[in-house]
């Protein structure tokens, strides 16, 4: 059986700390991640793994499969939605968050796909991450990625929120996948995270020190 992957892997690397220091900076409670929708069922056709600073969705039915010459539909829609909580150790907010989103698949000229999540943070709203295959074009890749960051100390309220005495350290990420596309004919080829196709999807935490005092 071919799975399709959504990951979140949340590290410190970019600004210069160390992956034991990550441990310390947040917890994600993959025991209580749900999943759901058309393309997945969390303990069905999903799963969610923590290996180390990496989060992971693992699926068995999010895609569209439309091979030519199939005798299937003209178009199909897949969605999943996401949500795992995170606890964060006090004296630490979120400076960016980067997503990676990696694809691939095949496509004939006459059909067209898509590719869109669509996430929070905290509450914090995450920017989405969008990818258009058009019809008039072709698509043959095994593996293609889209990359966007959120700077949270510029579109949020930064440090305060993270920092007060108050804030409730634990919160959620959530994201929604959506994967769509459709074509004119049965002898044109659309299949997008389909069968040695993959789905990944990182986000990527930078984390900064509250002020002293």
């Amino acid at each position: 059986m071919i799975f399709k992957t959504l990951g979140f892997a949340s590290m410190l690397a970019l600004l210069g700390w160390s992956s034991s220091g990550w441990a310390q900076t947040a917890h994600w409670k993959v025991e209580q991640a749900v999943a759901h929708g058309t393309g997945c069922i969390m303990g069905a056709d999903t799963i969610a793994i923590a290996a180390g600073d990496q989060n992971q969705f693992i699926f068995s039915n999010l895609g569209v499969d439309l091979p030519a010459n199939s005798g299937l539909p003209y178009a199909s829609r897949k969605a999943c939605t996401l949500a795992v909580p995170a606890q964060i150790a006090r004296g630490f907010y979120a400076a960016n968050l980067q997503q990676t989103l990696y694809y691939g698949g095949i496509k004939s000229s006459g059909a067209l796909a898509s590719i869109a999540t669509q996430g929070t943070f905290f509450g914090l709203p995450v920017n989405p991450l969008v990818v258009n295959l058009p019809y008039g074009t072709t698509f043959n890749q095994p593996a293609a990625y889209r990359q966007t960051t959120n700077a949270f100390l510029v579109s949020a309220p930064g440090s305060a929120m993270w920092c007060l005495p108050s804030f409730n350290p634990v919160g959620l990420f959530t994201s929604r996948l959506v994967v769509q596309g459709s074509k004119t004919s049965d002898s044109q080829n659309l299949l997008l995270s389909a069968d040695q196709y993959d789905i990944k999807f990182y986000a990527t935490m930078g984390w900064l020190s509250c002020p002293a005092g």
